[in-house]
C-alpha cells in the first residue's frame, strides 16, 4: 500500500518518509545516531487542519545505507485519526 509522503521532525531535522503505517514508518535518516532499540520523539508536520502532531517511536531496524524503520510508540489520538484517514483515501 502507498501512502502520500508525511513530513516527520526528528532530532531537529525534517524527514520525508519513504513509507508509513498508522503503526510506524521508513525514514533516510543516515545523518542521525538513531541505532535499533533507541527511543526518540518527533513530529508529524501538519496533516489536515489539525497541525503538527507529537509521537514518540522506538527504532526497530536500522540499515546501513542509513533508513532506520521504528514503531509509533504514542501518537496524539487526533493525528492518529487523521492518519488513517490519508491510509484509506
Amino acid at each position: 500500500m502507498c501512502h502520500r509522503p508525511l513530513c516527520l521532525w526528528v532530532e531537529g531535522s525534517a524527514y520525508e518518509t519513504l513509507d508509513w503505517s498508522a503503526s510506524g514508518a521508513r525514514i533516510n535518516a543516515a545523518r542521525t545516531a538513531l541505532a535499533v532499540g533507541d527511543f526518540f520523539a518527533g513530529t508529524i508536520e501538519a496533516i489536515g487542519s489539525e497541525g503538527p502532531g507529537q509521537f514518540t517511536a522506538e527504532v526497530v531496524r536500522r540499515d546501513a545505507a542509513g533508513e532506520i524503520g521504528f514503531r509509533f510508540i504514542e501518537v496524539s489520538a487526533l493525528t492518529l485519526l487523521a492518519m488513517q484517514g490519508l491510509e484509506a483515501s
